[in-house]
């Protein structure tokens, strides 16, 4: 019996999201049928990505929006559509609270874990785009018994830890701007992979085994930029995989037809270099199978933007 996973609440979520597919409304409700939504005065039902199933009584929709629409509207206010060149970006990422022994954080306390407020201000400043750079799914185990400052925290990749730790402190945010969503590591199909793919995974339809493992990567027109998407949460960092090097290699040299012209921007959780500490002179924190890729990305990149280290 999964219905007492809906939660108590009800509070229903949407949001505007880039993907490769164009631009979609994506809603998530705990009612038996997905909403409607004004299309230019006229109500347009929602479609369902995914049905109440276990650990996730609520029910994943969304829509399609054309470019020739010209007022969007849910729940009798306007959504901002996307801007043809955006002139103000809010990025963001690695943002839920991370329960996961030994590093537990104090998740009841603003102070330690002050996502909401950080959220509630970004909204304030009214950017055109905003930008996750993955990492929404944190609280992978229950409190422990030594309470540290976690105590009655959810946990589990299920419906009421997705909303704690990212859509109901990031509410307000959620209906500013269009998003684009990237996969971080916590997102791999072993970790929170089942929330991601129900209300976050760019891909439109949710695949037969509810879990991509590597997406191709896209493109987000960003007017005379290319925002490329590239899904780097599985790249194994301490040491080169070479089967993945390779792919990632195929993954670069491909931009240049996804972007045949122009400046690149590249969004992808794990960077190819960083450094997060210092060991004998070294600088540690890159990783080794996306740096031996990186040799494959075309000239044209102006920018990388990347999440994945806390420091």
């Amino acid at each position: 019996d999964w219905s007492s996973d809906v939660c108590s609440s009800y509070q229903d979520y949407h949001w505007l999201q880039r993907s490769p597919q164009g631009v979609e409304l994506r809603a998530i409700t705990a009612n038996s049928s997905c909403p409607t939504f004004e299309k230019d005065g006229r109500s347009v039902p929602m479609q369902q990505r995914m049905a109440p199933g276990p650990g996730f009584g609520v029910r994943s929709c969304f829509a399609r929006i054309e470019e020739s629409d010209r007022q969007i509207k849910f729940e009798g206010s306007e959504i901002a559509r996307p801007k043809a060149q955006p002139d103000t970006i809010l990025l963001i990422g690695d943002t839920g609270c991370r329960i996961h022994f030994p590093l537990v954080q104090a998740c009841n306390d603003d102070q330690e874990w002050p996502f909401r407020r950080i959220a509630d201000s970004a909204a304030r400043l009214k950017p055109d785009l905003i930008l996750h750079v993955g990492d929404f799914y944190y609280r992978e185990q229950a409190c422990p018994l030594a309470d540290h400052g976690c105590k009655g925290s959810v946990h589990g990749d299920n419906w009421p830890t997705w909303e704690t730790d990212f859509f109901a402190p990031a509410q307000n945010l959620l209906t500013t701007a269009p998003w684009i969503m990237v996969r971080g590591n916590h997102e791999e199909c072993e970790r929170g992979g089942r929330g991601w793919s129900l209300f976050l995974d760019p891909i439109a339809e949710v695949s037969s085994t509810d879990c991509l493992r590597l997406h191709e990567p896209y493109r987000i027109d960003l007017g005379g930029i290319s925002l490329i998407v590239i899904d780097s949460s599985n790249a194994s960092e301490w040491r080169e995989n070479t089967s993945q090097a390779e792919i990632y290699r195929k993954q670069f040299a491909a931009i240049d037809q996804l972007a045949p012209a122009g400046p690149v921007w590249i969004a992808m959780h794990r960077p190819i270099w960083a450094a997060a500490a210092k060991l004998l002179g070294k600088a540690l924190g890159g990783n080794a199978t996306l740096a031996a890729a990186a040799p494959n990305l075309p000239a044209r990149t102006q920018l990388i933007l990347s999440g994945h280290v806390h420091t």
